[in-house]
C-alpha cells in the first residue's frame, strides 16, 4: 500500500505542470533592489550525471545540451544587469548547501548520490549578490536517485 505521503511526492516528480518550462517571471524588490524569482523549484528533464557529492552540504552535477538549453529558456526573463548561470555555458550545477536525496521508493534517505550515477535533479533559480554584481545562479533542492546505473 502507497502512503499519502509518497503519492504526493511522486506527483511532485512526475506531473508535468512540475517539470522546467515557460520562462520565469522576475521581480526587483523595491527597497534592497534584490532580484527574486517567482518559482517553485522545478524538474529538469532527463537525468544528470554526478560529478561529486562528498557530502550533504555540496553536489555537482553534469547536465547536457538540451538541459542547459531548458534552463536558458527558463531563466530568459532575467534582468538586463544580472548576469546568466554558468551552467548554461558549462553543463555543470554545482551547489553548496543543503539538499534532500529521495530513494526510489520516494522516500527521503541517507545515502549519497556517488560519482557517475545518474540522479535525477529539481533546481530553483536565485540571484546572489557579488560585490555590485548580481549573477543568476542554481541551488538543488532535491535529488532522486532512480534505480539506473550509469554506463
Amino acid at each position: 500500500m502507497t502512503s499519502q505521503y509518497t503519492r504526493s511526492r511522486f506527483a511532485i516528480w512526475n506531473h508535468p505542470s512540475q517539470y522546467i518550462s515557460e520562462p520565469m517571471e522576475w521581480r526587483v524588490t523595491p527597497k534592497s533592489k534584490d532580484v527574486i524569482g517567482m518559482a517553485a523549484p522545478a524538474r529538469l528533464t532527463g537525468l544528470a550525471r554526478v560529478i561529486s557529492a562528498p557530502n550533504k552540504q555540496f553536489i555537482s552535477v553534469e547536465i547536457d545540451r538540451k538541459q542547459a538549453s531548458e534552463i536558458a529558456h527558463w531563466t530568459s526573463a532575467l534582468p538586463d544587469h544580472v548576469m546568466r548561470t554558468t551552467a548554461e555555458q558549462e553543463h555543470v550545477i554545482s551547489h553548496e548547501g543543503e539538499y534532500v536525496c529521495l530513494d526510489s521508493s520516494y522516500r527521503a534517505t541517507q545515502t549519497l548520490p556517488v560519482q557517475g550515477q545518474l540522479v535525477a535533479v529539481r533546481i530553483v533559480p536565485e540571484v546572489a549578490r557579488i560585490g555590485s554584481l548580481r549573477k543568476a545562479q542554481l541551488r538543488v533542492t532535491d535529488v532522486f536517485l532512480p534505480d539506473v546505473t550509469a554506463n
